[in-house]
């Protein structure tokens, strides 16, 4: 399956993008994700020996869609930065 962009310029869609269109997955859907606190053990050399994590400290903290981390990531890498006019492409 493929996207046509242009007038003699098809794109092959990615697998995410596949799966979305076959009902799959939602590409518009925040991804869910949990943070917590962890503690660090290590013995007295510093090296490092065991981690758990803190009970209690775990919450939720979803991560954005994927086509909002896509659409971030092309304005990113093709946009021209507003501030001094050149493309961050070609630093």
């Amino acid at each position: 399956m493929s996207k046509k962009i242009a007038k003699n310029k098809t794109v092959e869609l990615s697998n995410l993008q596949k799966q979305h269109q076959n009902g799959e997955i939602n590409l518009y859907q925040p991804i869910e994700a949990y943070s917590e606190k962890w503690v660090h053990e290590t013995d007295d050399d510093g090296n490092f020996v065991k981690a758990y994590p803190v009970p209690g400290t775990r919450k939720r903290a979803d991560l954005p869609p994927i086509a909002t981390q896509w659409q971030q990531d092309y304005q990113n890498r093709y946009c021209k930065d507003k501030r001094n006019g050149k493309s961050s492409r070609n630093r």
